[in-house]
C-alpha cells in the first residue's frame, strides 16, 4: 500500500454506533474516507476465526491486497481518490461480549502484523450502558436468558469453552494493547456518549486524527439501530425459546423453526403498537440490577482508561476511581513486513 495515506483500523466496539459510523462516515468519499475493505465477512474469516497455530499472515495479506478497493467503488478514479484515507472497519476486531472478547489481544496483534503503519479507531461506552445495549442484542440474535441470568456466569472456572465476561468491559486493557502494538500516538480512544452529545465534533476529531482531506461535510444524524424496549424483549426472549435456533440458543422448543436467524418481528410490532409507558416497563428493574451489578466493578479500570482517552470520562458519566499514574508512553515496535 505504498503511497497511500496510512489506513484507519476502526476495531469496535461493538454498542458503540459502529454502524453509523460504516454507513454514513467511513463509507462517503466527501467525509475524507473510503472503505477500502467491505468485504466484512472476508475480514472475519481471515483475522477473526483462522485457527491461531494454522494462522499465514502472508496468505491473509495478499488476499487483503486483492479484496482491496482503491477508490470509493462506482465511481471513475481520479487523484483525490488517492488522499483518502482507507478504513478497516469492523467492530468483532474488538472481541465479542457472548465470548467475553477472549480473541482481542490475538486479533490485534495480527492486525499490527498486517498493518503495521495503521492508525486505530477504538470507542468506548460506559459499562451500564453497553451491557444493557448488548444485553437487548443477545435476545435480538436468539438468547433466551434474563438479565440477571445473562450475568451470572455458567460453570465458573471449567474453561470449556469462552463464555460472558464481565472483565470484556474494563476497555483500558485493550486500549493499551493497541498503544504498546501501534504506540500511543497512533490511537484514538473516544466515548461513544461524546458521539451522542456533539457528533460534529466527535467526526472531526476522527478526521484530524486520521489525515482526511478537505471540508467537513454535513452529517446525517439518523440514528441506524433503535434498541427494543424492555417489553419487546422480554417478548422476543420468549418467542426465541419457541423458534430461533442458533449458537447462542441451540435447542429450542419447536426445533429451529428460525434457524440461523434472528427473531425480531415480534418485538418490534409490539414496540409499534403499544404506549410509551407500558413498553418501558420492567426498565427500571434492569437499571437496578445493572446498578448492583458494576457498582465497584469498573472505578479502577475507568481510571485507567483515563490515561489513554482525551476526553473527560468522569463527566460523561463513567464510575471513576482516583487517579492513576499514566503508564510511561509505548513507543513504536520496529517496523516489520506486512506479511
Amino acid at each position: 500500500m505504498s503511497g497511500l495515506p496510512s489506513p484507519l483500523l476502526h476495531v469496535g466496539y461493538h454498542k458503540t454506533g459502529t454502524t453509523w459510523l460504516q454507513e454514513t462516515i467511513f463509507a462517503r468519499p466527501e467525509t475524507g474516507f473510503h472503505t477500502a475493505w467491505p468485504d466484512r465477512r472476508m475480514l472475519v474469516e481471515e483475522i477473526v476465526l483462522a485457527n491461531e497455530l494454522l494462522w499465514d499472515p502472508e496468505l491473509a495479506a495478499s488476499r487483503l491486497e486483492a479484496s482491496r478497493v482503491p477508490g470509493p467503488p462506482g465511481t471513475p478514479r481520479t487523484p483525490a481518490d488517492a488522499a483518502l484515507v482507507p478504513v478497516l472497519s469492523h467492530e468483532r476486531l474488538g472481541g465479542n461480549p457472548h465470548s467475553g472478547g477472549h480473541d482481542s489481544l490475538a486479533i490485534a496483534r495480527r492486525l499490527q502484523r498486517l498493518f503495521p503503519d495503521a492508525k486505530v479507531l477504538l470507542v468506548v461506552r460506559e459499562q451500564r450502558s453497553m451491557i444493557a445495549s448488548w444485553y437487548v442484542q443477545h435476545v435480538r440474535e436468539g438468547g433466551v436468558s434474563s438479565l440477571r441470568e445473562f450475568l451470572r456466569p455458567i460453570e465458573p472456572g471449567t474453561g470449556r469453552i469462552p463464555r460472558f465476561d464481565p472483565r470484556y468491559f474494563e476497555f483500558d486493557h485493550l486500549a493499551r494493547a493497541y498503544r504498546e502494538l501501534f504506540g500511543a500516538d497512533r490511537v484514538l480512544v473516544l466515548p461513544y456518549e461524546w458521539l451522542r452529545a456533539e457528533p460534529e465534533a466527535f467526526v472531526a476529531r476522527i478526521r484530524e486524527f486520521a489525515g482526511c482531506p478537505g471540508p467537513m461535510p454535513r452529517l446525517d444524524l439518523h440514528r441506524r439501530h433503535a434498541s427494543m424496549s424492555a417489553a419487546a424483549t422480554a417478548l422476543s426472549r420468549w418467542t426465541n425459546r419457541l423458534l430461533v435456533r442458533n449458537v447462542v440458543n441451540p435447542s429450542p422448543l419447536l426445533g429451529g423453526v428460525l434457524e440461523g436467524h434472528r427473531n425480531t418481528a415480534a418485538g418490534r410490532m409490539l414496540d409499534r403498537i403499544l404506549p410509551r409507558s407500558i413498553m418501558n416497563l420492567g426498565g427500571a428493574g434492569r437499571r437496578r440490577i445493572l446498578d448492583t451489578f458494576a457498582a465497584g466493578r469498573y472505578e479502577q479500570s475507568n481510571a485507567r482508561l483515563q490515561a489513554c482517552c482525551e476526553r473527560d470520562l468522569r463527566s460523561l458519566g463513567y464510575a471513576m476511581a482516583g487517579l492513576v499514574d499514566e503508564p510511561a508512553t509505548a513507543t513504536r515496535p520496529p517496523r516489520t513486513a506486512a506479511s
